[in-house]
């Protein structure tokens, strides 16, 4: 019984260390939240909560043409996304891209964008493109910084 206890208090201590070390944590509402400042990886079609401003982001939709790894394209690309900002009443949207051919996670492939009052950083759009497509490619997700 004492090691059955153990093993669980091994693996929830694990878990919740690894949720912490990712920058986004979920609360007991299962809603992800962040804190300004951190690195957000944000999947398509989902939020994240910055309880301390009470601003949501959501990852709304992205286009993207960045050209594939092992193929010759005559332009790199881009990756165009769209995310909301919702803050109090105040919902506001804004698209930032992503250079194609640039794979780096310093920042240097995104743009930023003012929104709500807030500065958002697009690190970059994961995971880059390939040829050959397989069936079980991760769906999409941006890194971002928020910040004011």
């Amino acid at each position: 019984m004492k090691v059955m206890l153990f093993s669980l208090l091994i693996v929830f201590s694990v878990n919740s260390i690894d949720k912490c070390n990712h920058g986004d944590h979920e609360d007991h509402d299962g809603n992800n939240y962040s804190n300004l400042g951190d690195k957000i990886d944000l999947p398509i079609n989902e939020s994240v909560m910055i309880k301390s401003e009470n601003l949501k982001i959501s990852f709304e939709s992205m286009n993207d043409s960045r050209c594939p790894t092992g193929v010759n394209c005559i332009q790199a690309g881009k990756a165009k996304v769209t995310l909301k900002l919702s803050k109090d009443d105040k919902v506001e949207t804004l698209e930032l891209e992503a250079k194609g051919l640039c794979e780096s996670d310093d920042g240097s492939c995104g743009s930023e964008g003012k929104s709500s009052g807030y500065l958002v950083k697009l690190i970059n759009v994961y995971p880059y493109p390939a040829e050959p497509k397989n069936a079980d490619d991760k769906p999409a997700f941006v890194r971002l910084i928020i910040s004011k």
